[in-house]
Formats: structure tokens, sequence, C-alpha cells
């Protein structure tokens, strides 16, 4: 499988369309270089494209922020401390993180300020963590 260096305009686009969904600040990217491999987006240094990685398997030289389209756990706890974010008490986070549904007004939760993972709104108007 391929991958693809996305290049200034590929990687503002990504940024814009986190910005709408998520709320995360723009030029989030601009310490790394964003590969595109099968579907899925790593954040990886500028160092690591200097190297001939041919005999290597791609995706152990980045880190996997984007699958199938949505932030990985990673990506959001490192990426997006600066997005729109619920921040709950302790005992809601644990409730989340367990799979339980909780009340929030955000796609991110967090706790003390840090993201934990994204949610999504149930029929009743709770949310959950999306299982990935």
């Amino acid at each position: 499988m391929k991958y693809a260096i996305l290049n200034s305009r590929q990687k503002r686009r990504l940024e814009k369309d986190l910005q709408k969904a998520y709320g995360t600040p723009l030029k989030i990217f601009d310490q790394v270089e964003l590969l595109e491999w099968g579907g899925e987006i790593l954040a990886v240094t500028r160092e690591m494209l200097e190297f001939n990685w041919c005999d290597y398997q791609i995706e152990s030289m980045g880190l996997e922020i984007i699958r199938d389209g949505k932030p990985t756990v990673a990506g959001i706890q490192l990426f997006f401390g600066e997005s729109m974010m619920e921040d709950v008490d302790f005992k809601t986070a644990k409730d989340f993180i367990n799979g339980k549904a909780i009340k929030s007004r955000e796609k991110i939760i967090s706790y003390m300020g840090k993201p934990i993972d994204l949610s999504q709104k149930t029929k009743d108007g709770m949310n959950i963590r999306i299982k990935k």
C-alpha cells in the first residue's frame, strides 16, 4: 500500500474540516508532516521523511491521528487540547471511559482540561464513547 504526503492545501483543508467539526484551532499540524496511508492519516516529524523506508512498515513511522474519517484517541489527546470540549468531573470521566452514557453538549469529552475521547449522541440525547 502506498502513502502520500499531504501538501499544504490538503493539510489546510483537513484543519478547516476539523475546526468545523470539533473547534480545533487552525495550523495545529504546523510542526508535523501528514501522510495518507490506506484512508488513515499519520503525523510524522519532518526528519522521519529524510530516511529510506522501503523495508519498513509505514504505520510504524508515525502516529495515526485519523482513522475512518474520525480522530483517534492519540490524535485527540495530542492535537486537540484547544478544541471545544466538555470538561467533566472525575466520576463522569470514569463513567465515559467505561462506556456509560453521559450528558454533554460537545463532541470531545475532557477531564481537568485534557481531552479524553470523542462522544456520540444517542437517541435519548445522551453521549457515549465512540467504539473504534
